[in-house]
């Protein structure tokens, strides 16, 4: 798949990517509604790339641990605003129906079209707290302490229904902000950081 790859390739660096998305509570006002009406099974996340994919590879998540491939059976599991698939997973997972991209693209606009998509969320435990940690060409996820995300650029979110039926933004995903162009996207491979919460 040349062209995933050398699409995955072309992203901003998350430095970037979080510099150009300057609209985000209003973004988010009008996607909160819109992933709730469709029960919370997508989020939406800020595209950047985890490393560098050599032309057949796509990167693919099976269990935890999300690294490159050229093999086994992988399915679409992120999207970009048009539709087309970002990473892969292992398990199968409902696309996002067609209905709900036409609304994602409208509510995002076209400024924001390359730099958010959509990811599937009906599978993550709310209040949970995740470190993403990049090893070599793996990224790792694990469950770990609340406070752990604070101090680097949010580059997800999921609304949910707070008390009093109040709408907030429920998940977040962190990623560390020392970015490098060699080949690699994140100089640290430690801190590389997923967050959740109620």
């Amino acid at each position: 798949m040349p062209h995933i790859a050398a699409m995955y390739n072309s992203q901003r660096t998350l430095e970037e990517a979080d510099q150009a998305f300057t609209d985000r509570d209003a973004v988010f006002t009008k996607l909160a509604p819109l992933f709730i009406q469709y029960g919370l099974q997508y989020g939406v996340f800020m595209l950047h790339s985890h490393c560098f994919l050599a032309a057949e590879e796509v990167m693919v998540a099976d269990g935890n641990v999300c690294s490159p491939s050229t093999e086994g059976v992988a399915f679409p599991g992120s999207w970009l605003a048009n539709g087309d698939p970002f990473e892969f997973r292992r398990d199968a997972v409902p696309a996002p129906p067609t209905e709900l991209l036409t609304a994602f693209a409208k509510a995002i606009g076209p400024k924001n079209a390359d730099i958010l998509g959509l990811v599937y969320t009906g599978d993550m435990e709310p209040g949970k707290v995740l470190l993403e940690r990049t090893e070599g060409r793996n990224n790792i996820t694990e469950v770990v302490d609340p406070d752990i995300g604070v101090g680097n650029l949010q580059t997800g979110w999921l609304p949910g229904a707070g008390e009093d039926g109040i709408i907030k933004m429920a998940c977040h995903l962190f990623c560390d902000r020392r970015i490098t162009r060699n080949g690699s996207s994140h100089k640290d491979t430690k801190t590389h950081r997923r967050y959740g919460s109620n």
